[in-house]
């Protein structure tokens, strides 16, 4: 059901805005965006908002998403969404008597534009359903996988995946070294507003986890197996007590 937008933008206006419109066909609707480790619920006045990766018109039973590749402006008048695309207001020129407010040796006058495509995911579905897949969908078209040129002297053969979660609407985030040096760090999120049960696996060691609501949480794998913990990593349990 999804469907990819990729558009090629040559923009040599002058203080104007130039937005994607996207028309639900469900509505009334709740204008969604995504936040840090969660979902804000977006003005519908027409009024500039910030959202990260994806965009949601979520009516009562269907869900419209649209995924970006690096925007994060948009509005919404309770008909449409519309992604900012690109701006030439002079972000800099606070008004100065007998002083220049912006360069006027650009081929836009108020602002320098360089970034002229823009990709972006367009999808559809069941309400929860697509709430709870967005996040993850955000992830892979944002961050490609990387390729890298390696030669180990030995041909070892296809090894399979390094570790895997088994739940899409479960997210990974972040994945680091401890800060003990001893172990590596998971950060899962569920992502979506029901609760989730996820499998994490590595080699032959695997933990099966709960959420809550955008619960996240903090697994750190020890070499052998896998210890629930806080995003302190537990380093810093002991009471301290600091005098200034």
């Amino acid at each position: 059901t999804e469907v990819e937008v990729r558009l090629n933008l040559t923009f040599a206006e002058d203080t104007r805005l130039v937005k994607l419109a996207l028309y639900p066909a469900e509505s009334p609707f709740e204008f969604l965006g995504e936040t840090v480790y969660g979902t804000e619920t977006l003005a519908q006045d027409q009024q500039e908002e910030a959202a990260q990766k994806w965009l949601a018109a979520a009516g009562e039973t269907s869900c419209l998403t649209l995924i970006n590749d690096g925007v994060y402006g948009s509005s919404c008048d309770g008909k449409a969404l519309y992604q900012t695309l690109i701006s030439s207001c002079g972000y800099s020129a606070h008004p100065m008597e007998g002083r220049q407010h912006v360069p006027e040796d650009r081929y836009v006058q108020n602002s320098d534009h360089i970034r002229t495509e823009y990709r972006f995911w367009i999808n559809g579905g069941p309400r929860e359903e697509r709430l709870a897949a967005v996040s993850g969908e955000a992830l892979i078209r944002q961050q490609p996988p990387m390729v890298l040129a390696a030669f180990s002297g030995k041909c070892q053969g296809s090894r399979g995946s390094m570790w895997e979660v088994d739940n899409p609407a479960v997210t990974v985030p972040a994945v680091k070294q401890a800060e003990n040096g001893s172990g590596i760090v998971f950060r899962l999120f569920n992502s979506g507003s029901q609760g989730q049960t996820a499998c994490l696996r590595m080699g032959q060691s695997q933990t099966k986890l709960t959420f809550g609501p955008y619960e996240l949480k903090t697994v750190l794998w020890d070499g052998e197996q896998f210890l629930e913990t806080d995003l302190l990593e537990g380093l810093y349990h002991k009471e301290e007590t600091y005098h200034g």
